[in-house]
């Protein structure tokens, strides 16, 4: 049998004043039916963008969550090994600092280990550096986004923000 289309040209035209408008995508629907679906189309469409937004940020939070557990853990190598042999280390072999992983963050424990582009930019207050009675030490963290920040530390304080921001990777 010959199927009838829905609606002829005539029809469509003699109908498009009115509420209810029929077309083979949308039978029936009126015009607030209209709104809403595409109000719902939105609606999923900004939550699956914004959920996106929610899901980099907690990355971000992991990843600074890692180097801060790295952080730890060299504190506490370099904490024991000063109660064993009476004073610190910048050896990582004798501290036994190995982390593992795809590291977004470098440790560095003397002067000499740094970049000679990075060693330009650092102020000599923020040098890394290991005593025998105390250490500091300056950390980059690479971000999503290739900008690297920096904090220091002294003698496992808490972590202060260092003014150089890299562009780019390490």
């Amino acid at each position: 049998m010959h199927e009838k289309p829905l609606l002829s040209f005539n029809e469509k035209f003699k109908y498009k004043h009115c509420l209810v408008y029929v077309s083979p995508y949308n039978k029936g629907m009126s015009v607030f039916h209209k709104i809403l679906n595409y109000f719902l189309k939105c609606s999923v469409v900004a939550l699956i963008v914004g959920g996106l937004f929610v899901v980099k940020e907690k990355i971000q939070q992991a990843r600074y969550s890692e180097m801060q557990a790295n952080l730890k853990s060299l504190t506490y190598s370099l904490e024991a090994y000063r109660n064993i042999y009476s004073k610190y280390t910048n050896d990582r072999e004798q501290l036994g600092f190995k982390p593992e992983g795809k590291l977004r963050s470098v440790f560095y424990l003397s002067a000499d280990e740094l970049p000679s582009q990075l060693r330009q930019q650092v102020a000599e207050e923020d040098f890394p550096f290991v005593s025998d009675d105390q250490y500091q030490l300056l950390i980059s963290f690479e971000q999503d986004d290739g900008d690297i920040l920096f904090w220091k530390t002294r003698n496992g304080e808490d972590l202060t923000r260092v003014n150089i921001l890299v562009k780019g990777s390490r």
